[in-house]
């Protein structure tokens, strides 16, 4: 095995290739383990999410055994898909969401010859049912990669290409135009439904999320004068609400009391300069491109040690951040402070095995005390053990667009 990525670009070694290669088996146990816990088909904390992992561990391991594994819980994964099964717990849930990382991680899969059966039937009917949940999501103006029109969006960008899904796609963005808030000059916004109608900036859920999404319809050549347009009047806006406090340039949203300031991939400024760099590159933005480069730089100043990355997961920890720093070394492959990046977040993984329990000592800050998001894919091991595994092994295949559409 060999860290493809890194060597490439001929910077040094995984100085603890030994320490994370027996963190990852140390993982794995520790998924098996905990497995009894899961009780849902999803990708961020149920069956769908530890079949991933354990394709990913059977590749990595090269040990066939470990895909039978993978297998079984796709399958409990598939049979829990229907709607009967949904349930809603948090504001932003949505079986949207569930359904379309579902058919993301089938495509995938599928490409990457992971699969021992054609899942073509399966992505014909979640595509149909994305088309018809889409398009009752636009009506209610909700575009939230969760709980909202980019769900399927999301989906239909990491899908093959056809005229029905092309269609929506520019309705997706026509609904976009339509329901943008113009503020005193050029800067438009969206209010989230979902989430007390407050006015996010960030990748998650705010007007990083729309300028990301925006910029893959621009590269696919739909509504390219459209997308523009609203790429850049979002991109006005979000740079009015700049300022210069290390690690909280801009705030989670606005009019509102601050949050905590973190750099995490669902919050925090590292989103921000992602979708303002992905945005300048689609559209060959020079002035963009400047801005983006100095909230990126800023951004490669913050460590471990600035406490604002809260635990090792994807969602609210390190693993999201180096693979918001891996996104970012593919736009900008010249770009050697990105893949540093990437490799310090990496190598600080096993900093955040702090506490006493069956996780690896690793603790989730969404949940700190929950079996299931301690094991999660989201919140939890299963993610980071993934993270881990394409950092060690940079020939595993990469899910892209099955978090948050990066």
């Amino acid at each position: 095995m060999r860290i493809t990525n890194c060597h490439s670009l001929e910077l040094n070694d995984c100085q603890n290739f030994d320490e994370l290669s027996s963190l990852i088996d140390r993982i794995e146990k520790a998924v098996d383990a905990n497995i009894f816990h899961l009780n849902n088909g999803t990708i961020s904390h149920g069956w769908l999410g530890a079949s991933m992992f354990y394709f990913y561990y059977a590749q990595f391991k090269r040990e066939a055994h470990f895909s039978e594994k993978a297998e079984i819980y796709l399958s409990k994964a598939l049979k829990h898909s229907s709607y009967k099964y949904y349930e809603n717990k948090y504001p932003t849930d949505s079986y949207d969401a569930n359904l379309a990382c579902l058919g993301i991680f089938l495509n995938k899969a599928s490409e990457n010859n992971l699969l021992n059966f054609d899942p073509q039937e399966y992505l014909e009917s979640i595509e149909a049912m994305l088309h018809q949940l889409c398009r009752n999501k636009i009506k209610f103006s909700d575009f939230s990669i969760f709980s909202g029109a980019l769900a399927t969006g999301n989906f239909l960008l990491n899908t093959s290409p056809s005229e029905n899904n092309n269609i929506l796609l520019t309705q997706i963005v026509n609904a976009i135009e339509a329901n943008a808030i113009s503020d005193d000059s050029d800067g438009i916004y969206w209010s989230s439904p979902r989430l007390y109608d407050r006015i996010y900036l960030g990748l998650s859920h705010g007007s990083c999320m729309i300028i990301s999404f925006l910029s893959d319809v621009y590269a696919r050549g739909l509504a390219q004068e459209k997308c523009k347009k609203l790429i850049n009047g979002a991109i006005n806006f979000v740079l009015k609400h700049k300022s210069n406090n290390l690690g909280e340039i801009f705030p989670h949203f606005i009019h509102e009391k601050k949050l905590q300031a973190q750099f995490t991939l669902c919050y925090g400024d590292l989103g921000v300069g992602y979708s303002l760099l992905k945005a300048a590159k689609i559209l060959a933005d020079r002035s963009v491109l400047k801005e983006a480069n100095e909230i990126l730089r800023a951004c490669n100043s913050i460590k471990f040690e600035s406490m604002l990355t809260f635990d090792a997961s994807i969602t609210y920890g390190a693993s999201g951040i180096a693979l918001l720093y891996e996104r970012l070394a593919r736009l900008e492959p010249k770009n050697l402070e990105y893949w540093r990046a990437y490799q310090y977040w990496m190598e600080v993984i096993p900093r955040y095995s702090l506490s006493e329990n069956s996780y690896c000592g690793f603790q989730s800050h969404f949940a700190t005390e929950s079996d299931i998001f301690n094991l999660s894919y989201d919140w939890g091991i299963m993610g980071i053990g993934i993270t881990l595994m394409r950092y060690l092994d940079g020939s595993l295949p990469d899910m892209e667009g099955i978090s948050r559409g990066i």
